[in-house]
Parts: structure tokens; C-alpha cells; sequence
């Protein structure tokens, strides 16, 4: 087993031998980043706390550029941040959770545009919302019972008009 001073003193003397030979001068700057990227990586390493996914980067390579948010993407390798330690490199302390920071904003995002859309449908009535509250819910039944044997159509509008308006009203409620 290889004694970890003797790991750090050689990845210390890689990393400025690598920023004293750079011939390219303009570079030299981006490479002294990678180069301390590399040794704080190593030092999670060496400390015990290194995120088992990204071996302490913080960044991870993903198999499309969708990276951690998922969904569709293009086919091509991206690097972007791990998703495991949030960017940390750290396993005992990862940084905040996008993905819940995201879903969260989507909520409230949605019950907004609910609340904004019951108050504009209340006043295009000239109606109060707390007027409306129990005649809509008596008008979502309606459509749910609503049959149009001959109109699948106007069948799967009332439908979806009775889910709108029961998601508008919860996201009001909420």
C-alpha cells in the first residue's frame, strides 16, 4: 500500500513540473485549475470522503448530454456535475439536491399559474374565487358524469376541462 504522503508529495511535483512546462503561455492558467482540481480530488481520496461516484471531482461524465436533469439528450459523452455528491466531491457532504430544487420550483411554479388562472376565470365572471368554490366542484362532477355516446371528443374535453379545474382548485388550496 502506497504510504499517502508519499502520494501527495508526487502528485504535488506532477502538478507544478505540468504548470512550469506548459509552453503554451495563455494556458498555463486553465491548466494550474485542472491540476488543483486533480489534487483536491486526491486529497478527498486520501481523507476518506471522496463521493464513490465521481472519486471526489464533483463532476461526473454522462452518457448523454441531458447529464443529471435526465430526459432527452443528445449522444454525445458531457461532463456535468455529479449527481451523487451534488457537485461536493464528497460523500459525507454533498451539495444541495438539484433535482429536488428543481421539482420544487415546478410545484410552486404550478400553483401560481393555478391560482393566477382561478382568479382570472373568477373575474372574467365577475365573480369571487371563495363564490365559485362550491359551485365548480359541483360543475367537475357534472363533466365527470357527462356521457356523449356518439362524441368521444366532446367526451374526452368535459374530461380534462373537470381535471383542470380540480387541479386549478387544489393548486389554490395548497
Amino acid at each position: 500500500m502506497t504510504d499517502p504522503h508519499e502520494e501527495w508529495q508526487r502528485a504535488c511535483e506532477r502538478a507544478a513540473a505540468a504548470v512550469r512546462d506548459c509552453p503554451d503561455h495563455e494556458r498555463v492558467g486553465d491548466l494550474a485549475i485542472d491540476e488543483a482540481e486533480c489534487l483536491l480530488a486526491l486529497a478527498r481520496h486520501l481523507r476518506g470522503v471522496a463521493c464513490d461516484r465521481c472519486a471526489g471531482a464533483g463532476s461526473y461524465t454522462y452518457g448523454s448530454t441531458a447529464t443529471w436533469h435526465g430526459g432527452i439528450g443528445g449522444a454525445a459523452l458531457t461532463v456535468g456535475m455529479c449527481d451523487r455528491c451534488w457537485g461536493s466531491g464528497r460523500k459525507d457532504r454533498p451539495g444541495p439536491n438539484l433535482r429536488a430544487i428543481q421539482a420544487s420550483l415546478r410545484r410552486a411554479t404550478q400553483k401560481r399559474e393555478a391560482t393566477s388562472t382561478l382568479a382570472y376565470f373568477a373575474q372574467s365572471i365577475g365573480a369571487q374565487y371563495e363564490t365559485l368554490r362550491e359551485p365548480l366542484a359541483r360543475v367537475v362532477e357534472k363533466l365527470r358524469r357527462a356521457r356523449f355516446p356518439h362524441d368521444p371528443k366532446a367526451l374526452r374535453a368535459a374530461k380534462t376541462v373537470a381535471t383542470a379545474i380540480e387541479e386549478a382548485c387544489e393548486g389554490e388550496n395548497a
